[in-house]
């Protein structure tokens, strides 16, 4: 095992040599991911091969990694065997296979950087410590520290061990792989309570609870983008309980289950309580808003990201100041801490890219004439590794009516989401492959 570890550790020292040659270092995060799902497919030798055709194993092997809980297909429960293997993938998916690779293996030079660049979610990367190899250490402790915990409270509540395991790692990862086919529908409130907490908490940025394990309060509690996160989802809840109040027994549930729908969605776990499919157009219309947005930057979700929209809003207020006065200078500024031409840069180009995906991955996928909220909702969902769309995607369907080419189109899509595009599109150029 430690000749294995060995090579690997030498491997991946040569990979970050050319990625740190390549400047930011993105295009690991897409090779590796890439050479692990080749890996991961050959979980058709523990029983899902015969019950999946390959794209559909495939699909399922990168919604676990991608934390993107896509159903290829609803059975009452799918083999033992499949899920364990989805459960050791969603728990590996959650932080990202390079960070933990980061933990383990000693690299040398100044390299680490630009593989915990390429895995990270969110404009920008930071260490919360000198070392990079700790950070990593340090955030896959407050990651399975925070597991453990949601694990012992669904244990009280007398969930079984191999369900609260499944729904722990799932909420950890922020993957959504439910076992049963209402996913948690049939589950007590208080297990229900219980990840509706922990899927908000871990789509917090966790430097914020470093901050916190520090002591450093003050600095923790003026991260602007976790008010706005936490603002959002309180905003989102309210209306969403309102509005489909007449559906529930009372007031109470319908909070419970819109905050249950509303933690799911923006930190793109995809667990569903209930079929939102059939709630009133606004409630659809606000999860969907939430698909866009996402969680943090720096946490296990996905989606744009929060940072990303607060930049963006704050670039068009700048823009709105400078038509008023057009010899003012202004600067974009986010925690106190000036937005520098290069986040800023990024941020449009990921955007860009980002629609531009979008719009191409809809036309490719209307080839199969399903109706245009199938289709949109479809890409949404997988783009922003949510799982559940609406309509035929919706938390009662699935993905197995779309043909081979659009399941393909849906995976590419489950890849460029969790890799944050940049990565993924670096693949297929030619200049990128000299640089090795």
């Amino acid at each position: 095992m430690g000749a294995d570890f060995s090579r690997v550790g030498l491997r991946l020292e040569a990979v970050a040599v050319a990625a740190y040659r390549f400047h930011e270092g993105r295009i690991v995060a897409g090779g590796v991911n890439l050479v692990t799902q080749t890996l991961d497919v050959g979980v058709h030798r523990l029983g899902l091969g015969e019950v999946l055709p390959a794209p559909g194993v495939a699909e399922q092997i990168l919604a676990g990694d991608h934390l993107a809980g896509v159903l290829h297909e609803r059975g009452q429960k799918l083999e033992l065997a499949g899920r364990q293997v989805d459960l050791a993938v969603v728990a590996g998916g959650g932080m990202g296979v390079l960070v933990f690779l980061l933990s383990l293996l000693p690299l040398a030079g100044g390299y680490h950087m630009n593989l915990m660049k390429a895995e990270s979610p969110g404009p920008s990367v930071s260490k919360l410590v000198p070392k990079v190899q700790s950070t990593a250490k340090i955030l896959y402790t407050i990651y399975f520290g925070m597991t453990l915990i949601q694990l012992a409270l669904l244990l009280i509540g007398r969930v079984p061990l191999f369900d609260s395991l499944c729904i722990s790692f799932g909420t950890a990862g922020t993957g959504g792989f439910g076992i049963v086919n209402d996913s948690l529908g049939s589950y007590s409130t208080y297990c229900q309570v219980v990840t509706t907490i922990f899927m908000i908490l871990f789509g917090v940025n966790f430097s914020a609870y470093y901050l916190i394990l520090t002591k450093k309060f003050r600095q923790a509690f003026k991260y602007e983008e976790v008010r706005y996160y936490f603002g959002i989802i309180a905003v989102a809840i309210m209306i969403i309980a309102l509005n489909t109040a007449h559906l529930f027994r009372n007031l109470l549930t319908a909070f419970q289950q819109a905050a249950f729908q509303v933690g799911s969605i923006i930190t793109t776990t995809g667990f569903s309580s209930t079929d939102f499919n059939q709630w009133p157009a606004l409630s659809k219309t606000v999860l969907v808003l939430l698909m866009f947005v996402g969680a943090c930057a720096g946490s296990t979700g996905g989606g744009i990201k929060v940072s990303r929209i607060l930049i963006l809003c704050k670039a068009a207020k700048k823009e709105f100041q400078l038509y008023l006065h057009p010899n003012a200078v202004k600067k974009i500024k986010m925690d106190d801490k000036v937005i520098t031409h290069d986040i800023l840069r990024s941020t449009n180009i990921y955007i860009s890219l980002y629609l531009m995906i979008f719009a191409a991955s809809v036309l490719l996928i209307a080839i199969d004439n399903f109706d245009l909220i199938t289709n949109f909702m479809a890409v949404t969902a997988t783009l922003n590794n949510i799982g559940p769309g609406f309509e035929i995607v919706g938390p009662m369907g699935n993905f197995s009516s779309f043909s081979y080419l659009s399941k393909c189109v849906l995976i590419f899509d489950m890849l460029a989401g969790r890799l944050e595009i940049f990565p993924l599109l670096l693949l297929f150029f030619k200049g990128t492959w000299k640089k090795f």
